[in-house]
């Protein structure tokens, strides 16, 4: 199994819903959120797909949004690229590709994204 994470920007003036992906290295991909209740962490599906409003952006994260690439044909490699074609409601199906990282990776880049965020400028 793995994980997909990105960013998707809505520029147009009408809400559109991310509805579903695919990848030629799973057997399926479903949108899912992850959801914290009573301390635990849960995962459940968005069945009707992910609303983008018009003119935001919504990303696709660790402890958010996410994709779950399911009955992977092989290991995945750190480095590699997986092509993914995105469906949507109200807007046109984008072809992107993902670059494998590991989590360990992932983790840190947040921490560094966390850590500048902490810095003001005067």
């Amino acid at each position: 199994m793995g994980v997909g994470y990105m960013t998707l920007t809505n520029t147009g003036d009408r809400e559109i819903t991310f509805t579903a992906a695919e990848t030629p290295r799973a057997a399926s991909v479903s949108i899912h959120q992850s959801i914290m209740s009573d301390g635990v962490m849960s995962m459940q599906p968005l069945k009707n797909g992910l609303a983008i409003p018009a003119g935001e952006t919504v990303e696709l994260k660790p402890h958010g949004y996410h994709l779950m690439l399911e009955k992977l044909k092989g290991p995945l490699k750190e480095g590699e690229t997986i092509p993914m074609t995105l469906s949507f409601d109200g807007a046109d199906t984008q072809r992107v590709e993902l670059t494998v990282e590991s989590l360990d990776d992932i983790a840190g880049k947040r921490q560094e994204k966390k850590a500048m965020h902490g810095h003001g400028h005067h």
